[in-house]
C-alpha cells in the first residue's frame, strides 16, 4: 500500500499541491491570517473542508479540539503545553487530512489499528509500556461528541501519509549517535582573554586623506525624507459616537475578555461592565478617526489640493486636523520614539510628489498621516566636513590591525604550545555539557554575536588543542583550551538515548514534508498568480 501511494505522491504532487494551494491553503491565509484567534464575520465565509463548515463556531471548535487531543494522545499529556499548540496544529492536521481524502488513502484494519493505539503515550505507563487497562480507562471516561476511535484511524492514516512524504533512510543511525553523544558530551575548558591595548603613532594629514579616499562611502549622507505628522484625534469624534447596547458590550466582552483578567483569572461582565465600555469606546473612537482619514486622503486627492498652500491649510482648520511636528531622517535613522512606531515611519520612503500622503495609522491619540515635504538626496561629503570622524575612524582601524596582526601571532603559539607572553593568564570555566549547560560563565568572556559560533564549534573541541579565536566582551578576544571532554559509551540500549532517537527521527521527517511542501508550492504558485 505504501509503495503505491508514494507512486501516486510522485507523478501527481505537482498538481496535487497546486490544487491544495488554491482550493485550501491560499482561502485559509486570506481568511484567517497570522493572527492569534479568529474574526468571525458574515461577509467573508471561512471555506468547508473534510465536510466541517469553518464558518460555524462550533464545527471549527471541534477542529480545533481534535487537534488538542490528537497531540494529547501523541504526546501523552493533558497540560497547558500542547494547547498552546493546539490551534496551529490542527490546522495542519486539517491539511493532511485533505490529502488522506484526495488521495482515497483507505481505513487501517482492525489489527493494524490495535498496533497503532499501542503507540500512544497517552495508553503508556511509567516505563513506556501500553496498559489495556489505562486505554480501557480513557475510553469509558471519553467525553467528546466524536469518538476515540474515528480520531485513531484519522490520526492512523495521517501518520501514515506523513511517514510516505518524509522518505526512508533521511538519517543514519550513526547520525542519531553522534548527535547524542555530542548533547551528551562534558567538556572541561580553559580560556584566554587577550584585550587589545595596542599604541599607534599619530596618523599625518597625508595618511588621513588617504583613508578618508578609501572609505569615502562610508561617510555618505543617506537619503533623507522630510515630513510632517498630522494627526486625527479619536477623542473628537466622541459626539458622534452613540451609546453601546448590552448586547455589544457583552459582545465585545465575550471576543476580549483575556484583557480583562486580573492575576490571570477570568473576571464576571458585571464586574468589569465599566472597563469594558471603556475599552469599546475607545475602539470606536479610533475606528471614526480612521474612517475620517481615509476620506480625507481620498479628498485630497480628489481635489489635487496642493502641500501647503492656503487652501490646504483651510482644509486642516476646518476638519480640526492637527499638525504634530515636522521630521527629518533617513531609513536607517529612524527616530527612536515608542509612540511613532518605525514601521509608520519608513512609509514616508513609499512617498512620491503625486502620492504625498502616507495611508492612516493607528496611535496612541488617534490615526496619523504622514505628509511628504521632500526628500534630500543622499550625497558624499568634504573631507573637511567629517574630518574628526575619519581621524577617529583612521586610529580605530590601525589600531584594530595592529591588533588583528597580534593575535594571529598568538594563534600559531598556542597551536604549537608555545609560550605565552607575559601578561596574559589562562583561567578555569566550570564543566560544559550541552544539555544542561549553564550560560552565564560563558556569556561574561564572550560577545554574544560569537556565542552561537561557539556553541557550534564546541562539538569539534578535541582534548590538549586550543580553539580558533572568538569576540570577547568589549575589544577583545577569547581563546578555549580543552582539557579533556568525556563522551558517553554504550548507549544503544540506554533509554535516554531510544527517546532521543525516536524524537530525532520525528523532527528530521518532520523537517523534510516541510521542505518537501514548500518545494510543491513553490512549483505550483506561478500557475495560479
Amino acid at each position: 500500500m505504501l509503495s503505491s501511494i508514494q507512486i501516486f505522491l510522485e507523478k501527481n504532487r505537482r498538481w496535487l499541491f497546486g490544487f491544495l494551494l488554491v482550493v485550501i491553503i491560499v482561502p485559509f491565509v486570506f481568511t484567517i491570517g497570522n493572527v492569534p484567534g479568529f474574526f468571525w464575520r458574515k461577509k467573508s465565509p471561512l471555506p468547508q473542508w473534510c465536510g466541517y463548515d469553518l464558518s460555524n463556531r462550533k464545527q471549527l471548535e471541534e477542529v480545533m479540539l481534535k487537534g488538542a487531543m490528537s497531540m494529547a494522545l501523541r504526546e501523552g499529556s493533558e497540560s497547558n503545553q500542547w494547547r498552546e499548540n493546539a490551534q496551529m496544529y490542527s490546522l495542519y492536521r486539517l491539511w493532511l487530512l485533505s490529502l488522506v481524502r484526495a488521495i482515497r488513502l483507505p481505513e487501517p484494519t482492525e489489527a493494524q489499528l490495535q498496533d497503532f493505539i499501542k503507540t500512544r503515550k497517552f495508553f503508556w505507563d511509567e516505563k513506556r509500556q501500553f496498559q489495556p487497562s489505562l486505554y480501557n480507562q480513557k475510553l469509558k471516561s471519553w467525553k467528546f461528541l466524536f469518538s476515540m476511535r474515528s480520531l485513531l484511524v484519522e490520526d492512523y492514516q495521517l501518520e501514515t501519509l506523513q511517514s510516505v512524504m518524509q522518505g526512508v533512510g533521511c538519517v543514519l543511525p550513526q547520525e542519531v549517535e553522534t548527535a547524542f553523544r555530542t548533547l551528551k558530551s562534558t567538556y572541561d575548558l580553559e580560556y584566554l582573554v587577550v584585550k587589545n591595548e595596542e599604541k599607534v603613532k599619530a596618523l599625518g594629514l597625508e595618511e588621513l586623506h588617504k583613508f578618508f579616499e578609501e572609505h569615502k562611502e562610508d561617510y555618505r549622507v543617506p537619503k533623507k525624507a522630510e515630513v510632517t505628522l498630522l494627526l486625527f484625534a479619536a477623542k473628537q469624534y466622541a459626539p458622534l459616537l452613540a451609546q453601546p447596547s448590552e448586547e455589544e458590550l457583552q459582545a465585545y466582552w465575550k471576543n476580549h475578555s483575556a484583557d480583562f483578567e486580573q492575576k490571570g483569572e477570568k473576571q464576571e461582565f458585571s464586574n468589569v461592565r465599566e472597563r469594558v465600555k471603556s475599552a469599546w469606546q475607545s475602539k470606536k473612537l479610533l475606528q471614526l478617526a480612521e474612517e475620517a482619514a481615509s476620506k480625507w486622503v481620498v479628498h485630497v486627492y480628489d481635489h489635487s489640493l496642493v502641500r501647503n498652500s492656503e487652501a490646504w491649510k483651510q482644509e486642516l482648520e476646518t476638519n480640526h486636523i492637527r499638525s504634530i511636528r515636522s521630521l527629518s531622517y533617513a531609513s536607517n535613522q529612524i527616530p527612536e520614539e515608542k509612540w511613532l512606531p518605525k514601521e509608520f515611519l519608513l512609509k514616508a520612503f513609499e512617498l512620491s510628489d503625486d502620492h504625498f500622503l502616507s495611508d492612516p495609522y493607528p496611535l496612541p491619540e488617534g490615526v496619523g498621516v504622514l505628509v511628504l515635504n521632500q526628500f534630500l538626496p543622499s550625497y558624499l561629503p568634504k573631507y573637511d566636513d567629517v574630518q574628526d570622524r575619519v581621524k577617529e575612524d583612521a586610529q580605530r582601524a590601525y589600531r584594530h590591525k595592529a591588533f588583528h596582526t597580534r593575535v594571529e601571532k598568538l594563534a600559531l603559539v598556542l597551536q604549537k604550545r608555545g609560550k605565552i607572553e607575559k601578561g596574559l593568564e589562562v583561567k578555569p570555566l566550570p564543566p560544559l555539557c550541552l544539555e544542561k549547560m549553564s550560560f552565564e560563565p560563558l556569556l561574561n568572556v564572550l560577545h554574544v554575536r560569537d556565542f552561537f559560533k561557539f556553541m557550534k564549534d564546541i562539538r569539534s573541541f578535541q582534548p590538549n588543542h586550543w580553539s580558533k579565536s572568538y569576540k570577547g566582551e568589549g575589544d577583545s578576544v577569547v581563546f578555549f583550551y580543552c582539557k579533556d571532554k568525556k563522551c558517553p559509551e554504550n548507549i544503544t540500549d540506554n533509554d535516554a538515548f531510544l527517546r532521543y532517537k525516536e524524537e530525532f527521527y520525528a523532527r528530521s521527517g518532520q523537517t523534510q514534508l516541510t521542505m518537501l511542501a514548500n518545494e510543491a508550492l513553490s512549483a505550483a504558485l506561478p500557475a495560479h498568480e
